[in-house]
């Protein structure tokens, strides 16, 4: 009956808990995750079956994290990655059909994949109403043609750049969009 579980700076002690074959087992009434330090290249989330209740995942600082396996994760509203600057993949992007809120900070590796995903033809993020962001690059034709529902844009970055030509036409194609 697990619902919450927020472990930070103990990755060994998640590990020790759930860890089988790469793969973390997690009870399939857990709701929201957060962890941080992940020391393997992969993490993949696991539920017994196939229904889950996870609404909402936290994943930071962590360094040597490549992928994040997402299949399991069907459920999932709110997706958090921040400070994972060897993360170049989220597998299983595809099927979070219910995610409402994406916030990627400190990933310089995820743009090129989320920009290479979303020209494979894969109907991407349909209900996501909420993008923070810290890397304008992310802000393709290719990427936000899919975003046909966001409200809510937030770009963070710590330089003084300004938007590309492009980008800021790509920002005229999302015409849900309410704040910038």
């Amino acid at each position: 009956s697990l619902e919450k579980l927020i472990i930070l700076d103990r990755p060994d002690l998640l590990s020790s808990l759930v860890h089988t074959n790469g793969r973390w087992l997690l009870p399939n009434s857990l709701g929201e995750l957060e962890s941080n330090d992940h020391s393997q290249g992969t993490l993949q989330l696991c539920f017994p079956r196939d229904i889950t209740s996870l609404k909402k995942l936290t994943v930071c600082f962590s360094k040597d994290l490549q992928s994040l396996q997402l299949h399991s994760c069907t459920a999932l509203e709110e997706l958090k990655i921040r400070g994972c600057g060897s993360l170049t993949a989220l597998q299983g992007l595809q099927f979070l059909g219910s995610l409402r809120h994406l916030t990627v900070y400190n990933c310089p590796g995820l743009p090129p994949f989320l920009e290479s995903f979303s020209r494979q033809g894969y109907t991407l993020l349909p209900r996501l109403k909420r993008l923070d962001i810290q890397d304008p690059f992310i802000l393709t034709t290719s990427f936000c043609r899919h975003l046909t529902s966001l409200q809510h844009l937030k770009l963070t970055w710590l330089e003084e750049v300004g938007l590309t030509d492009e980008q800021e036409q790509v920002l005229v194609l999302l015409e849900s969009l309410q704040v910038l």
